[in-house]
C-alpha cells in the first residue's frame, strides 16, 4: 500500500461519505453483474469483506483510522481494499471540489463581463 496523506478536511466534507457509498454500490453492482453472467468468482479480499458484511460506510470509516495507525486486525488484502476505497473517495471529492471552484470562477467572470457590457 502506498503511503498517502489525506487532508482531514476531505474526510469531513459532506461529499466524502456519499463517494464512499457510491464506491461500495459500484463494487456490489460489479459483483452482481458478474454473477448474473454466470461467471464463478474466486474469493478475493473485497468479496470476503462483502461476505463478512464489512463492506459498509460505517465499517470503512471505523477501520480506516486503525489501518492508518497500524492497529487493524484485518488481513493485508482487506486493509488494502478499505484504504483504496477511502483514497478513491478522497480523490473524487478533490475532483468535485475543483470542478465546483472552476464553475464558480467561470460564473463570476461571466457576471463581471456581463456587467461591463452594460
Amino acid at each position: 500500500m502506498v503511503n498517502v496523506e489525506i487532508d482531514a478536511r476531505i474526510l469531513e466534507d459532506k461529499k466524502f461519505n456519499t463517494q464512499v457509498e457510491n464506491i461500495i454500490t459500484e463494487t456490489r453492482e460489479a459483483r452482481r453483474n458478474v454473477q448474473i453472467g454466470g461467471a464463478q468468482l474466486k474469493s478475493s479480499p473485497v468479496i470476503r469483506l462483502m461476505d463478512e458484511g464489512n463492506l459498509s460506510l460505517s465499517f470503512i470509516l471505523s477501520e480506516f483510522p486503525k489501518i492508518a495507525n497500524k492497529e487493524s486486525r484485518l488481513p493485508r488484502g482487506q486493509r488494502d481494499v478499505v484504504a483504496n476505497i477511502v483514497f478513491e473517495a478522497a480523490r473524487r471529492v478533490v475532483f468535485l471540489n475543483q470542478q465546483e471552484r472552476a464553475r464558480k470562477a467561470t460564473e463570476k467572470a461571466n457576471e463581471k463581463a456581463a456587467g461591463n457590457d452594460i
